[in-house]
């Protein structure tokens, strides 16, 4: 959120902090094109808001979120400023008081744009949107979930139509490359918030988790790093963003917490953690796919011993068989809060009498030639799209071509769909995040990645002249499938 600002011509030296010691912006200016997420660097000499684990360090604060400083110095409404003393450097010196937008020559992340619905593959994301990978490569989308009600209109012969009132999108989907400073590693994340403080729980999370891991000497080369040390570090990153959540001031007379789902690129290690019900899949064929997060839902044995040591109460609903754990909303209190998974970050009642906790589960994945395709999404998605479909929706986008754009777009529209059959009444936030796993590896690797129409990696052969197509009925609706197969590499 930004601040108010002084009309006028603009001094010589950057203008005084206008804006809470809390706020974190919106988006970064790039080039003077707004971007996807920015940062605004605390005062420094007086005590850093606890949600900076840089303090006192511009420079590492940037660093942390993947960022970079260019050799121009910041830049205030598109004016550039000459770079400040330690600005650029790597010394510990000393900076005057400091509220800036960070000019980056290249984007270093993008959070998921908020899908367009109804235009095509080609016009679904905003004109000034950049993400540091192509979309073609890493395609990432969300959509505000909504309530719809039937009104009763009109005198005489009145008529019933539905009305649909959007809801507030607690989603959040981010992507950092490069990760930690390292060409060769990229951190993927999807969050789903909830409660009344559910945006700004999944929104700070993601920032705080990612800067945690960022600013860590052991995630700069996890190839060189043994596995248990990334363990440790992983965890405890879930962890202590959890704690910030916590103590945030947003939280002490409201409600609210997240899921938090993490894929950790470093080369063809792919690691993944997660806490709650996001779920990340990595597909092989169209009809061959491996869960790599399981939903931490009450009723896993393991799980609800651990929410009854604790003293929380399960309660199962006798309809849709659905498992939630119970806490009181106050220790006095007979009201109750009551939550479907075992894992979250934030919640904090849930974590103080309910037993639910923060801390992940870790997978780790060398991945193989004959992997082809990272769905990591929210609930929204997997409420009403199982793995199978959700593959093969995604994998007949690429068979056409489209590429991780248009296999995204696909995606959402199949769980709007889905949405709007089986619960007219509403529909949840729904974000996808599909990534091209060779090509994003090229990208990785240092070579120029393949593009869609000559040689694709997901698409077999040179793919120079492809044979007749075939109409079918896809998952996605009608398509046009060429008798392609896939290419192992």
């Amino acid at each position: 959120m930004q601040g108010a600002r002084r009309r006028g011509s603009l001094p010589d030296t950057p203008p005084k902090r206008t804006t809470r010691r809390n706020s974190i912006p919106d988006q970064i200016s790039t080039n003077g094109v707004k971007a996807s997420s920015t940062l605004r660097i605390n005062p420094v000499g007086k005590r850093h808001s606890r949600g900076n684990p840089h303090a006192g360090n511009p420079l590492q604060a940037v660093q942390g979120a993947g960022l970079s400083l260019n050799n121009e110095g910041p830049v205030h409404r598109g004016k550039h400023y000459q770079v400040l003393p330690g600005i650029g450097k790597h010394d510990n010196s000393t900076h005057p008081t400091l509220s800036m937008r960070v000019e980056t020559k290249q984007v270093s992340c993008c959070t998921a744009p908020e899908m367009k619905v109804g235009q095509g593959a080609g016009r679904m994301y905003p004109a000034d949107f950049q993400s540091p990978i192509p979309t073609e490569i890493c395609g990432l989308l969300s959509q505000h979930g909504a309530f719809n009600r039937l009104q009763i209109a009109g005198f005489g012969a009145p008529r019933m139509t539905r009305v649909t009132e959007p809801k507030g999108n607690q989603d959040r989907a981010m992507v950092f490359y490069p990760f930690a400073g390292n060409p060769r590693q990229a951190l993927l994340m999807v969050a789903d918030g909830h409660g009344e403080e559910g945006a700004y729980a999944s929104e700070m999370a993601c920032k705080w988790l990612a800067g945690l891991l960022a600013a860590d000497s052991r995630m700069s080369d996890m190839r060189s790093t043994a596995a248990e040390q990334v363990r440790q570090c992983i965890t405890a990153s879930f962890e202590e963003a959890n704690r910030r959540l916590h103590v945030a001031k947003k939280f002490q007379a409201a409600s609210g917490g997240t899921t938090m789902t993490v894929v950790l690129l470093a080369g063809r290690t792919a690691w993944f953690a997660h806490a709650g019900d996001s779920r990340a899949v990595v597909a092989k064929t169209m009809r061959r796919a491996d869960e790599m997060c399981r939903d931490h839902k009450c009723d896993i044995p393991e799980e609800a011993d651990r929410i009854r040591r604790a003293g929380g109460i399960l309660m199962t609903n006798e309809i849709n068989g659905v498992t939630r754990v119970c806490v009181p909303s106050s220790p006095d209190s007979d009201d109750v809060y009551t939550l479907n998974m075992s894992r979250s970050m934030g919640d904090k009642h849930f974590h103080q009498y309910g037993g639910v906790v923060a801390t992940p589960e870790i997978s780790v994945r060398e991945l193989g030639h004959d992997d082809r395709v990272l769905i990591v999404c929210s609930d929204g998605v997997w409420e009403h799209v199982d793995n199978k479909a959700a593959t093969e929706c995604v994998m007949q986008q690429f068979d056409e071509g489209r590429g991780a754009s248009g296999a995204t777009k696909a995606l959402m529209d199949l769980s709007m769909r889905n949405w709007k059959n089986q619960n007219p009444a509403y529909r949840d936030d729904i974000t996808a995040l599909v990534a091209d796993i060779p090509r994003l590896l090229e990208i990785m690797e240092g070579s120029k990645p393949r593009t869609a129409g000559s040689g694709n990696s997901i698409l077999s052969g040179k793919n120079q002249q492809a044979p007749p197509a075939e109409k079918s009925e896809g998952p996605c609706g009608p398509t046009y499938r060429r008798p392609l197969a896939y290419k192992v590499l």
